[in-house]
């Protein structure tokens, strides 16, 4: 239960911060994966998430497969940024007293070469 209210209340925050309407809700969208991950761990009380909670939910996204094929690095990137954001709200309401999300690296992008213009 507390891990709804919590996400009810980030929800809340990045309205009154005046955050995109699609933002909110794919920053919602994003939690609705990540908080049941936390329930099947057992973690009920968001004042004990630790470092290695966000390890083990990024380790997850990089295996999950959901139609037999890997999630894009783009896509691991945009969900645990949106649990970054999440995890930095909870510091700034004094919830937690360190952001345990801090050294957590994000998926690299891949980058690709600048496209040259093809001359005629």
């Amino acid at each position: 239960m507390e891990l709804r209210l919590w996400s009810d209340r980030f929800a809340q925050y990045l309205e009154a911060r005046n955050y995109a309407k699609r933002t909110v809700e794919a920053y919602c969208g994003e939690l609705n994966e990540f908080l049941p991950f936390l329930a099947e761990l057992g973690l009920n009380n968001l004042a004990c998430l630790t470092h290695t909670h966000l390890e083990e939910y990024r380790l997850k996204l990089f295996y999950l497969r959901p139609k037999g094929k890997p999630l894009t690095m783009t896509t691991q990137a945009c969900r645990l940024g949106a649990v970054r954001q999440f995890v930095r709200f909870l510091v700034r309401q004094d919830y937690l007293l360190i952001d345990v999300s801090a050294n957590l690296d994000l998926p690299r992008r891949p980058q690709s070469l600048p496209r040259t213009l093809l001359s005629e």
